[in-house]
């Protein structure tokens, strides 16, 4: 189920640029901080892996639920937890440890204070889930619905810090955030296809959860490819280092390796538990390899001239 490389990265620049015009750098009276080109895209990167995070904790509960690696998916689980709530804070607060200075933009202050909620409910589902209380299906349905708000709250997170962080990148600016933003995504996106796979498998909003697998393997495939190649005529440039270049073709060998399970699920038909459990390892190894990608972009982008 591939899309065409133009079609698809058309959907996505459109999904994640145009929403630019609507930001604005508000900011209150202590004004915004002031940051080096390296800050901003390390604040940039902590955040949007929020967005990774969230799918993470959720596909991980799921798969534990079914009886799928389920030592592996609880500590992936509470791994998950311990990181989000420590980035979660650091993004609004501040945190020496890792070198991240409070913000003071007002409307950022605003997302994330929605986002906190939200975070807050989703998250007591996995204090109990942690404790060896047993979820009943409403709990799952809920971690599905607060899972779906907490990442659009992180995403619009996102957009606000590329719009006011742009003016420290240098070169490239507004468009050098977008990128690292649409790089970053992808690692969110596995993540979101892993736990609809698992949701459709257990039978949790499967109608649902089939239509939003069929969306994020169509945006996962068509920027694969995009990034691979570049699209000048959307502003996405081709891979800007060599090393960069090789790490995505690796990446999408070891995505080509398991597409056509997953390409399964989406059309509707059933897996085998092996079958399952392989779709799930596997596309945990084709984040580990998206991973690196999105290291090798950041620091390229944070020092240009090694």
């Amino acid at each position: 189920m591939k899309n065409t490389i133009q079609i698809g990265a058309l959907t996505i620049w459109s999904i994640f640029a145009l929403p630019i015009a609507g930001v604005t750098q508000t900011t209150d009276g202590a004004g915004a901080v002031t940051l080096t080109a390296s800050e901003a895209t390390a604040r940039i990167d902590l955040a949007a892996r929020q967005r990774m995070l969230i799918e993470r904790m959720a596909k991980s509960v799921c798969f534990a639920e079914n009886g799928t690696h389920v030592w592996d998916n609880e500590l992936y689980l509470q791994g998950a937890r311990v990181s989000f709530e420590i980035a979660h804070n650091a993004i609004s607060g501040g945190d020496e440890n890792l070198g991240i200075a409070a913000e003071t933009d007002r409307n950022f202050r605003e997302i994330w204070r929605e986002l906190d909620l939200t975070w807050r409910t989703l998250n007591r589902v996995y204090t109990r889930f942690v404790e060896q209380e047993e979820l009943t299906e409403q709990d799952m349905l809920n971690i599905i619905s607060l899972t779906e708000s907490a990442h659009e709250q992180s995403d619009e997170i996102v957009i606000q810090m590329r719009s006011n962080y742009a003016q420290f990148i240098g070169a490239g600016g507004l468009g050098t955030t977008i990128l690292i933003d649409l790089y970053s995504k992808q690692k969110e996106l596995l993540q979101e296809i892993s736990k609809d796979i698992c949701m459709t498998a257990n039978g949790l909003d499967a109608d649902e959860s089939i239509v939003r697998l069929n969306t994020s393997l169509s945006y996962f495939q068509a920027s694969i490819d995009g990034f691979r190649t570049g699209i000048p005529t959307l502003g996405i440039p081709a891979p800007p280092t060599e090393r960069i270049s090789i790490q995505l073709d690796r990446a999408d060998e070891r995505w080509e390796e398991i597409r056509p399970l997953a390409e399964t699920v989406a059309a509707g038909n059933t897996l085998t538990a092996q079958e399952l459990s392989a779709l799930e390892f596997g596309i945990d190894e084709v984040l580990r390899e998206i991973d690196r990608v999105v290291f090798l972009l950041v620091d390229h982008i944070s020092n240009p001239a090694q």
